[in-house]
Parts: structure tokens; C-alpha cells; sequence
């Protein structure tokens, strides 16, 4: 989210002469998560620095390590919303903290260690040109929750798109279903709601109450109902 937000910050600044009602529009929208002047007009003209080739070199590593865990996930059916518990990669004696994080936060797991690849059932091994990653593929219980968690913020999201609201939008949130998938939304319910921005977000459907978009999903075979409203 942070590269994100770099990026599309310097493409606004970059193309604000040629499209600056565009441009505002973007900048605007990130200063919900950044401290920013009034107007990306107001900006001075972004500065090329100096090319750090080592750096280049790393995130090369990086996309290498980061396709490698991917395809990883991707042999064992594993969605990349569902977090997994650890990363082992082989081959790499050191890496700056920076982009440790990013490879965990790309292939979504808890640890990453630069230690000889893992072997086992529970491992799933990939190798690629001077590199071996191990993921870990079993699913413990508080991981499973949180996949579901973020599953569910995933389709409200969708319906937010549905609904037409903006992302400074304010919501309120309603769900009833399933024990278990009420139970981990409440578990979770401030992160649930920083990620949806949402006011309220309560478990049960309140009688009478209209709602701007309805939704009946099912998340591991267990069913829950969703219902969206703008305040």
C-alpha cells in the first residue's frame, strides 16, 4: 500500500500539466493516508536521483522470490487472501528489512527466514536460478479466521463498488449468518472496520432498516448476509 501510494503520488505530480483535473482527483484521494499539500499544484516537479544499482540487483532477487512463492501458492490452491505461516528462502545471505516485508506482504505470510529450504508435507519447494523457496501450507486455525476475515472485507468492498460510494464514503455495515463467521468478525471488528471505513458495523439485520446493497455469501461452506448502507 505504501509503494502504492508513492507511485500514484509521483504520477500525479509528473501529470498534472497535461491532465491537472485528473491528477488533482488522484492526489486528492491520497490525502485520506498522507500528509500532502492542498493541491498537487502546489507540488514541486519530482527530482531523479541517482540509480542504486545494488537495489536494482536485490529486487531482481525479489520478483524472483516473490514468483517463486506465488507459483507455490498456486500449486496447492492456496488464494493469496489467505494467510499463510511462513516463508524459508535459500540462496540469500542477507537483505535489506525493506524488502523482507515487501515479499511477505506479496506472497501474504507471517515470517520469512533466509535459512536452508524446509522439506516435508507440510512444505511446498520451489526452485528457481540460485534460489530455493519452502512455504509452509499448513493452515492453523487463527490463520484460517483471518482469511476468512479478509475474504469478507473483500466482498463488502465489492459492494461498495456496487453501491457507487467514494472512498472517503462512510458506511454502515450489518451481517448475520453462520456462528463461527460472526464470531471472527467480531473477534476482528476494529480492523474490519479501519479497512472499510465503515461507522458502524454490527452483527445482526436490523427490522426495517433499508439498505443500499444486499448480499447473501459463502465463505467455506458456511453462508452469511451482508447489507451495506452510505451514512
Amino acid at each position: 500500500a505504501n509503494v502504492l501510494g508513492l507511485v500514484l503520488l509521483e504520477t500525479s505530480k509528473l501529470s498534472a500539466p497535461f491532465i491537472p483535473f485528473l491528477s488533482e482527483k488522484i492526489y486528492q484521494q491520497l490525502q485520506a493516508t498522507l500528509d500532502l499539500k492542498e493541491s498537487v499544484h502546489l507540488e514541486d516537479w519530482p527530482e531523479a536521483g541517482e540509480v542504486d544499482e545494488d537495489l536494482n540487483q536485490q529486487m531482481s532477487k525479489v520478483r524472483d522470490i516473490v514468483q517463486l512463492g506465488l507459483n507455490a501458492r498456486s500449486d496447492e490452491g492456496l488464494k493469496v487472501r489467505q494467510p499463510l505461516g511462513k516463508l524459508k528462502v535459500e540462496g540469500i545471505d542477507e537483505f535489506n528489512s525493506d524488502l523482507l516485508d515487501l515479499i511477505k506482504g506479496e506472497i501474504n505470510v507471517k515470517e520469512l527466514e533466509l535459512a536452508e529450504a524446509e522439506k516435508g508435507e507440510e512444505w511446498k519447494v520451489k526452485e528457481g536460478e540460485n534460489l530455493k523457496v519452502s512455504l509452509k501450507t499448513e493452515i492453523s486455525g487463527s490463520l484460517k479466521k483471518e482469511g476468512q476475515v479478509r475474504e469478507i472485507i473483500r466482498r463488502i468492498q465489492s459492494m461498495r463498488k456496487e453501491a457507487g460510494y467514494e472512498p472517503q464514503d462512510k458506511i454502515v455495515v450489518r451481517y448475520t449468518g453462520n456462528d463461527l463467521l460472526e464470531t471472527a468478525l467480531q473477534d476482528e471488528e476494529e480492523f474490519v472496520q479501519e479497512k472499510l471505513r465503515a461507522e458502524q458495523f454490527r452483527a445482526g439485520k436490523k427490522e426495517g432498516q433499508a439498505y443500499d446493497v444486499e448480499q447473501e455469501i459463502e465463505i467455506d461452506n458456511r453462508e452469511l448476509w451482508l447489507g451495506i448502507r452510505k451514512l
